[in-house]
């Protein structure tokens, strides 16, 4: 692997970090290539990567370097310039050739008080009209879970202490780790100081960029060392001995592939537990998962020999790289693809699947035109592919499969957790359960869920040892004694500290909260009713974000930048908010730590489970950090589905219903909630801070009913329970008759309402309670959409306690 040409692409515009805190807005200084090689000569870094940095912009001044020092025409430097003009045009294309032009003389300090504008920002399907937020990322590190500010509330002097700050600790802690560096730590190391950091706020320029640094360092490297392989393995070129600009700047020819993989089956295997004792195991799979999808980016990018740089995106069981268009890098596609579904259905039956397909790319399709790019018509392209696939799965190993489809098999041999027919064991999940029959995979879930949680890394290794999870005969250990045996570190919780010495680290955030181990208590500290709740999301019109949202804008960096900055949300932001106390409850129930577990959560969706009250509770909570995480964009939204059931409900079925009431929301409209079979707006669950205007919604409702007329306790004060049931059945013939007939509902209304009212006079009940929420359910919205789910959770609250 061409080591000098990846180190140089990941680090050719490192002076920009040093550059935008290194002096008085306005004065001029050196320019950031300059910079950049001056750092690079400081921290000892290889001769050549230095000269890319330095000369990436002006590659013809290089030229002195590939003099001829013999008659055999041999040149001394020619592979170094052939890396400069690479990452030259790598750089050009990354950003999709909209940047000003550099000049020759020396560089205006850019002004810190240009932030990295969101990449949200852009997002445009034509559905709404599109506000211009303006919204910026707040100068903090990502360790510091930075949000979206609007431009100009932050100073000057604010961004440029930021900036000269991040510089700072980036010099330190590249110096401290420098003799033990490699590409994927790297990685790391510009992903900690440079998220944050926009690519480009030149003079000319609008100030604002919407892609940082470091994504626009990765897809440099990529874009690099992608062409220097088409190059040398597709045309024959010797790299070292021939010059090849020619060849470089050819962006006619289909020079990359944009690779995409999915593994279908996910939702199901994480939720197929049978046995409700065995709900445990959620976890476990869903980890399983993740890591799952992470050896299979490993063996792709090995087998076809890339550097992990070219890694666009990864989450929630997906997948997008860059590789150049070679004959080997296809034989290892194809390979690999196969390779992986023996291994699933060998170990999992029919349960998973991995779709893999790619596109050729040309060094024109990311280039940004009047049109937009091809790029991300090549994204969609191969998105429509792998849906395809999904539907075709294991259409040409049925003749192999046959039998093993169709031979019966013993009820005492079948899993009783995933039903899998090889149960081998008798295992009891716990002490108030009979004994169970399970297979082999699913009791080493069982212990791997007890694991997980104290556990703050994971390690795949090498050796004899005994592994924690077996992956395509892949060995992961958490925290390994024997170092020597490492070839990988993940790091789980805190995701970007790691020790000296370390090598191979990357981070792998679990993107999981557990409230209690034991399942079983989340219905018992259940509010009222001892019931659980089960909450699906994901983000709306996903694909179409991805594959057009972006429009004319659709640059490499950009659209590496849009994808993991979702998936960072779901794995690294929301595990944190779930933590956090004191947030607004739409059951005004007592604030404190949502009693809920985080199943999944990845890519652009999550699944949780928990108590009831706390599931509808959290569901808004997540909807409003994620609209305040993406800038409050009109057009990047959420559904979501709720169920509710008895504790004894088989985990499957539960997320199967929360499914369904997320598939009404989403055919409603989207941007929506379902419960109890009711579809709302977000709109008109509660008022997001903030907003100007005010309306009536949910949460005024509820409040009205449980916080006037309830306890501490819930315990009803102001009304009976009978009162609830009444009323419920009141308005249910007001929304089933026309609008004639539903007029003799209403005397009905009145009269439990002065019924009740004449008994509440002696504690002011009357004009405490019961005017105001007369007042309210006499709206006929508020009467139709709000009052029956209002009412609902009103009888789960006070449900059970005394009157």
């Amino acid at each position: 692997m061409r080591n000098s040409l990846i180190f140089g692409g990941l680090l050719h515009d490192i002076g920009k970090l040093f550059c935008y805190g290194a002096s008085e807005p306005g004065s001029k200084q050196k320019r950031h290539w300059e910079l950049g090689a001056s750092w690079a000569e400081q921290m000892e870094l290889p001769y050549k990567v230095i000269e890319i940095i330095r000369q990436h912009h002006h590659p013809e001044n290089a030229d002195f370097l590939c003099e001829a020092v013999n008659t055999g025409g041999f040149k001394k430097e020619i592979g170094l310039q052939n890396d400069i003009y690479a990452v030259c045009e790598a750089d050009k294309l990354a950003s999709g050739m909209e940047r000003r032009r550099f000049n020759t003389g020396e560089e205006v300090f850019p002004g810190a008080h240009f932030a990295l504008s969101l990449v949200f920002n852009n997002i445009n399907l034509g559905k709404t009209s599109v506000q211009d937020n303006k919204m910026v990322w707040g100068p903090q590190n990502v360790k510091e879970y930075p949000y979206p500010i609007r431009q100009g509330t932050k100073t000057r002097d604010e961004f440029a202490a930021f900036y000269r700050k991040e510089a700072e600790r980036f010099r330190d802690e590249f110096e401290r780790r420098s003799d033990a560096l490699d590409e994927r730590t790297l990685l790391l190391l510009l992903q900690k100081y440079c998220l944050n950091i926009p690519e480009d706020v030149s003079p000319g320029n609008s100030g604002v960029s919407d892609i940082s640094l470091y994504y626009h360092l990765r897809s440099t490297a990529s874009l690099a060392y992608c062409s220097y392989c088409y190059i040398s393995e597709e045309k024959g070129l010797n790299w070292d001995r021939e010059p090849a600009l020619g060849l470089i700047k050819d962006r006619k020819s289909d020079a990359y592939l944009l690779v995409g993989g999915d593994l279908s089956g996910v939702q199901d295997f994480v939720c197929a537990n049978a046995s409700p004792g065995a709900l445990g195991t959620a976890r476990a799979r869903s980890f399983y998962l993740e890591l799952l999808g992470e050896t299979v980016v490993s063996i792709l990018l090995e087998k076809m020999d890339l550097p992990r740089c070219c890694l666009i995106y990864s989450g929630g069981g997906g997948f997008f790289l860059l590789a150049p268009n070679t004959g080997r890098v296809k034989e290892a596609l194809n390979g690999t693809a196969e390779e992986v579904n023996g291994y699933l259905y060998n170990e999992h039956d029919l349960r998973l699947y991995l779709c893999l397909d790619y596109r050729p790319l040309k060094g024109e399709d990311f280039v940004l035109k009047e049109g937009g790019t091809d790029l991300a018509e090549r994204w969609n392209e191969i998105k429509e592919l792998l849906e395809k696939q999904k539907t075709q799965k294991w259409r040409d190993d049925l003749g192999i499969i046959f039998n093993d489809l169709f031979t019966p098999v013993l009820e005492e041999k079948i899993c009783e957790i995933c039903r899998k027919p090889s149960a081998s064991e008798t295992v009891r999940i716990s002490s108030d359960e009979d004994a169970i029959n399970i297979c082999s995979f699913c009791k080493k879930m069982l212990e791997l869920e007890k694991k997980i949680p104290g556990e703050n890394r994971i390690c795949r290794i090498q050796g004899e040892d005994e592994a924690d999870i077996n992956i395509l005969n892949r060995k992961y250990v958490f925290n390994p004694q024997k170092k020597d045996a490492i070839v990988a570190t993940y790091l789980l919780d805190d995701l970007w500290e790691f020790a000296a010495g370390d090598k191979h680290v990357c981070n792998f955030p679990r993107g999981s909260y557990y409230a209690c181990g034991d399942f079983g208590e989340l219905g018992e500290k259940a509010a009222g009713l001892n019931c659980w709740g089960v909450l699906r999301m994901d983000v709306d019109w996903m694909d179409k974000i991805l594959s057009c949202g972006l429009g004319k804008r659709s640059a490499l960096a950009r659209l590496s930048e849009l994808s993991e900055r979702f998936n960072l949300y779901f794995k690294y932001y929301l595990p944190r908010l779930l933590k956090q106390k004191n947030m607004k409850r739409i059951t005004h129930t007592p604030p404190s730590e949502p009693n809920i577990n985080l199943i999944y959560a990845g890519g652009d969706d999550l699944l949780l489970i928990g108590s009831w009250n706390d599931v509808l509770d959290t569901a808004w909570i997540i909807y409003e950090d994620f609209k305040n995480y993406t800038g409050r964009h009109s057009e990047i939204n959420l559904s979501g589905g709720v169920s509710i059931t008895e504790p004894s409900a088989a985990f499957f079925r539960m997320a199967e219903e929360a499914l369904r009431e997320e598939r009404l929301a989403k055919e409603r409209g989207r941007n929506r909630l379902s419960f109890f079979g009711n579809i709302l707006h977000w709109d008109e669950i509660a008022a997001l801070e903030q907003r100007g205007e005010k309306r009536n919604c949910l949460e005024d409702l509820t409040e009205i009913l449980i916080a006037g007329g309830t306890d501490a306790n819930l315990r009803p004060r102001a009304f009976s329970r009978s009162f609830i049931m009444k009323l419920m059945h009141l308005i249910q013939p007001i929304e089933e008759l026309d609008q004639a007939e539903s007029a003799w509902a209403y005397p009905g209304i009145y009269y439990l309402f002065a019924r009740n009212m004449e008994n509440g006079e002696r504690h002011d009940y009357s004009r405490s309670f019961y005017r105001p929420l007369l007042g309210m359910i006499l709206q006929e919205e508020v009467r139709k959409r709000l009052l029956p789910p209002a009412l609902q959770i009103t009888d789960y609250l006070t449900r059970g306690v005394r009157k």
